[in-house]
């Protein structure tokens, strides 16, 4: 864990410092090999306010009602887990889970839920390992072995890349840890000081051509996670050959959409492009980025100041509302140009796009369309220059102020 409490991730066996991937090598027989799945992050547990979920290792806060959650594309998983979670609670508690104790979790909601294919018609809760406290993993498994539960929600769609529409949809749930692999990495292995070398030895015997636990017959991995028992040292293999291709190929809209941009010289998405020539606009391409509120901090030491300072860029008369939204509306109408091209591309079946890829692209078009609409909207509703402002960088604002409360 790092010192914000969040945790840093498993390392790729070739990020590993020398020494440690040396150590990891003489002690290879002794660790536990498991599928690594592809779905998305979930915390779990109990404290002083009860039951929660939460992403809070992604800077989220923690979830005690799943009303809390909007009903968003990206929130669907977490509020259909939330309940599956909810209603199985006296068996996590059953099997342990008490207050201060807290449980990661990866969820596999859907055929798709990244980029491996798991089951068409069962969402599954994995259990990975406990974050806070001491219940035991394996309880839990045992206690859910066989367990399955039918969650109906109110679900998001889009019947054309444009419009957002609710309707009512049925989830099938299961429990699950990740599938033990046998460890039969070869002897000579712990010899070999080359990471690639051994990489492409571990590829070859447990994940090329191996299907999930929770997939179709003729699916795939995308890698394996190796966990020392005794040291607690871990690191995953993956296929990042295949995996990233497939990736980048069935992410391709999606990214040129609404990728977030990390600098002003990295500009990649419609969506970035957009923001960046706002903060341009301001006077400071940054402002459009992940590195705003860094700028801000040195505006001032509260929202008044930093508001005052932004204020300066402007004359007095200048409509900064205005010209926001005149910039908003030009990306809306590139936006609507990429879905007619979006659109054509997909009808040619030697392609290769996947439904579920289709699917997931044309939320994410219809997600920026609604933002860029209610963004525009707010612009042109601006009163003044301090209401423009808190459009464009509100939730920053906003979050400097949470900083100095903390």
């Amino acid at each position: 864990m790092t010192k914000t409490g969040r945790s840093r991730g498993i390392q790729h066996i070739e990020d590993l410092p020398v020494k440690e991937f040396q150590k990891a090598m003489e002690r290879i027989a002794e660790y536990e090999i498991t599928e690594k799945v592809d779905g998305s992050e979930i915390l779990f547990g109990i404290d002083e306010n009860g039951f929660y979920t939460s992403r809070e290792k992604h800077g989220g806060g923690r979830v005690y009602n799943v009303d809390e959650y909007g009903v968003t594309f990206s929130n669907t998983y977490k509020r259909s887990a939330h309940i599956a979670l909810e209603s199985v609670l006296p068996h996590l508690e059953s099997a342990g889970l008490k207050p201060g104790d807290q449980v990661e979790a990866e969820v596999l909601y859907g055929e798709v839920p990244n980029v491996v294919p798991y089951s068409a018609d069962t969402s599954y809760i994995i259990f990975l390992r406990t974050t806070e406290g001491t219940v035991n993993i394996d309880r839990l498994t045992q206690e859910l072995d066989g367990y399955s539960l039918s969650i109906s929600i109110m679900t998001p769609y889009t019947p054309d890349g444009i419009q957002i529409l609710t309707r009512q949809e049925d989830n099938k749930w299961k429990f699950a840890r990740t599938p033990v692999i046998p460890n039969t990495i070869p002897t000579y292995v712990s010899r070999l000081r080359d990471p690639a070398e051994v990489k492409n030895t571990i590829l070859e015997q447990f994940v090329r051509k191996t299907p999930s636990a929770f997939g179709p017959a003729d699916g795939w991995i995308e890698g394996i996670v190796l966990a020392n028992p005794i040291t607690g040292h871990r690191f995953k293999v993956v296929d990042k050959d295949v995996f990233l291709a497939e990736k980048n190929f069935q992410w391709k809209f999606r990214d040129e959409i609404m990728e977030y941009p990390r600098s002003p010289n990295y500009v990649n998405s419609v969506l970035g492009n957009m923001l960046v020539e706002i903060g341009e606009y301001f006077h400071e391409k940054a402002l459009g980025t992940i590195m705003a509120k860094k700028i801000l901090r040195k505006m001032g030491n509260t929202t008044q100041e930093r508001l005052d300072a932004l204020k300066e860029n402007f004359t007095e008369n200048e409509s900064v509302g205005l010209k926001c939204a005149y910039i908003v509306g030009r990306y809306f109408k590139t936006l609507q140009r990429l879905l007619v091209s979006f659109e054509i591309e997909i009808q040619d079946p030697e392609r290769g796009y996947s439904a579920s890829g289709i699917k997931r692209t044309r939320e994410t078009f219809a997600t920026l369309f609604t933002q860029m609409e209610t963004m525009k909207n707010n612009f042109l509703a601006a009163k003044n220059k301090d209401e423009a402002i808190r459009v464009f960088l509100g939730k920053q604002l906003s979050d400097l102020e949470n900083e100095v409360e903390e």
